[in-house]
């Protein structure tokens, strides 16, 4: 609610509120599983040794901000404390079902509103999310909250539907049909499904060659500006190109049918930069939030991953790949694997961990699933 009241009036107080309330979620997050571990009934190993990463990256590095540190070690927290949450077995009432409900159209209700009296929070925003990419991973985290809380799946596909349909976020829709491909990967593979799964790829190949659908607009532009950079020799001139120059070497008349290529562009540079740092800072990182000072374009990796990187370096990036492996491989065989690859999919193309009200339901919904599967 008090996210509700920040989207419609802005003012700086309900913000430092909500910050205030995000950390307190934090905190008693944390003091659950202390007090579980002292009664035997918890293990906080893996929190313990994230923790101290996460600390290491905070005092050193000068540039910190302490909003950060919380965030980034939050989500751990609250995983942590939901995974012990449910030692006398997880029950589904009516209650809960209606409380998931609620959670998960609330942004859309508020999205529907802010279009009847025609407000807007900023440029690009969409209901309480400053983009339709948090928007977007959101709503996917409810869908995961849904198939746990066993809501009829005519409900899920229609509400995931909905999400895609008032949005322009391409790579989220990308990701989902990923997943969805690999659950049901024993079929696709089988050999009577080899004739439709050849079909099916021929008919991409043609639309990425001639299609002129947004989507394989963008890959095409993007895929012309490669072809042209490899004929002249070197990828790595990708770094000197400009949107001017890549407008004209693909024909494009929309710098946005480049943003794939621009993404790959600002990887570059992050990668070229991290790499050459000493060893003390690719253990430890850079600090949170350094991604905007090392590139061209002064803006977020769009890629999780490689924040996690440049920001906590490699000690806290192999402990959250681990974490995020552990989790794919308990979870791979089972439905849940949809929302949860799609959602790891969609962290390679956009800056979404600090996030919190999606990773608060991610972070809950995997250590549900863990926790049910393992009964």
């Amino acid at each position: 609610m008090i996210e509700i009241v920040f989207h419609y009036t802005g003012a700086e107080s309900v913000k430092l509120l909500l910050y205030g309330c995000e950390i307190l979620f934090i905190l008693f997050s944390l003091n659950f599983v202390i007090q579980e571990t002292k009664k035997g009934m918890a293990n906080m190993t893996y929190l313990i040794i994230y923790v101290l990463s996460v600390s290491c990256t905070f005092f050193l590095n000068e540039h910190n901000k302490i909003d950060d540190a919380f965030k980034i070690f939050g989500g751990i927290a609250i995983y942590s404390a939901s995974l012990y949450s449910f030692k006398n077995g997880f029950v589904i009432s009516k209650k809960n079902q209606i409380e998931v409900g609620i959670i998960s159209l609330l942004p859309l209700l508020i999205f529907v509103f802010d279009k009847i009296i025609g407000f807007q929070e900023s440029v690009y925003s969409i209901s309480i999310f400053p983009n339709s990419n948090n928007y977007v991973l959101y709503n996917i985290c409810c869908v995961w909250l849904m198939m746990i809380y066993n809501f009829q799946k005519k409900y899920i596909l229609t509400f995931l539907i909905i999400s895609f349909l008032i949005t322009t976020t391409l790579g989220a829709l990308l990701s989902v049909l990923i997943a969805v491909c690999y659950y049901f990967r024993s079929k696709i593979f089988r050999l009577k499904y080899i004739f439709s799964s050849s079909f099916l790829l021929i008919v991409i190949v043609f639309l990425i060659t001639y299609s002129d659908i947004y989507i394989f607009e963008k890959l095409r532009n993007s895929i012309t500006v490669f072809g042209s950079l490899l004929n002249e020799g070197s990828v790595g001139n990708l770094s000197s190109v400009s949107f001017e120059d890549a407008l004209l070497m693909s024909n494009s008349k929309d710098d946005s049918n480049l943003s794939f290529l621009f993404r790959i562009k600002i990887w570059t540079e992050i990668i070229y930069y991290f790499f050459n740092q000493d060893f003390f800072n690719l253990i430890f990182g850079l600090g949170f939030r350094s991604v905007p000072q090392i590139n061209s374009f002064g803006l977020v990796a769009h890629n999780d991953y490689l924040t996690w990187l440049v920001d906590l370096g490699f000690s806290g990036f192999c402990i959250i790949v681990y974490g995020v492996w552990s989790g794919f491989k308990k979870l791979s065989k089972t439905e849940y694997i949809i929302p949860y690859l799609s959602i790891l999919i969609y962290f390679f193309t956009e800056n979404l961990f600090y996030n919190f009200f999606a990773v608060i339901i991610f972070c809950f919904c995997l250590a549900t699933s863990i926790r049910i599967l393992n009964k």
